[in-house]
């Protein structure tokens, strides 16, 4: 099946969606956050290719998806959109010019994708090793702390003057809220078999001058980070995709997705 391109916001992709929905696939809920599905398709629809709307389809309605970002201190964004199912992947690469090329790969080639993504030499590109969080390591401003940064903020200084200025911080969240090094970040959602026991992560990863830095959810650092090892970045993606290679062949076996 050959690659092609489109963007995420192009008709061929939106009807594609909505056909899909209308034929009674559901959706992975990380595309939803994406794709601005119509309420039916185009009644003048564009012309594609059949393996081309299999293919886009297999990608919308995987029970893994994974939206993986790095962004080099220097030089362009790369980001990619990962979804896995019981025939393999489908790798979805954003440009910047927002261009979208869709291509299925063998769920094996996944960590070496991956990796491909850091830059060399980077803190991100640190051999596989997940790092164990607990309230313990989690470094976060106090409600004071906040509220000296919002006020020296609305005198006119910048964010990240008012946290260099701040007084006995922590110097590796200091480092973590000021850097400007390499950065990453994860957004996956996991549907087993059950979908009760769905699974979303939001990650994000920052190298500073003094260490590697995770923090989750939406709210990013400043809801507090984590200094992990530098290989956190590997060693928390590729399990997670290899998981979902799990649970895509977990669907098959159970007679598969909707």
């Amino acid at each position: 099946m050959a690659a092609f391109t489109a963007s995420l916001d192009s008709t061929f992709v939106r009807d594609a969606a909505a056909r899909a929905r209308d034929a009674g696939a559901d959706l992975n809920p990380l595309w939803r956050t994406m794709i601005t599905v119509p309420d039916a398709p185009s009644l003048d629809p564009v012309e594609h290719d059949p393996e081309h709307e299999t293919l886009l389809r297999r990608a919308l309605t995987s029970p893994c998806v994974a939206a993986v970002g790095v962004t080099p201190a220097d030089g362009p964004r790369t980001e990619l959109q990962i979804s896995v199912d019981a025939e393999g992947a489908v790798v979805c690469a954003r440009r910047g010019d927002g261009a979208a090329g869709w291509s299925p790969v063998d769920a094996e080639a996944l960590p070496e994708i991956v990796i491909s993504m850091a830059p060399p030499g980077s803190r991100l590109a640190a051999p596989a090793s997940m790092t164990t969080r607990s309230k313990a390591t989690r470094l976060q401003l106090s409600s004071a702390q906040v509220e000296q940064i919002r006020s020296a903020v609305e005198h006119g200084d910048t964010a990240d003057s008012a946290i260099a200025a701040l007084p006995d911080l922590d110097p590796d969240l200091r480092d973590a809220l000021t850097s400007k090094g390499d950065r990453a970040s994860l957004a996956i959602h996991l549907i087993p078999p059950a979908p009760e026991e769905s699974v979303t992560l939001l990650r994000r990863w920052t190298s500073g001058e003094r260490g590697l830095y995770s923090a989750d959810g939406p709210a990013g650092p400043v809801a507090g980070v984590h200094p992990v090892e530098d290989g956190d970045f590997f060693g928390t993606v590729i399990p997670l995709l290899q998981e979902g290679t799990r649970i895509a062949r977990a669907h098959s076996t159970a007679g598969g997705a909707a």
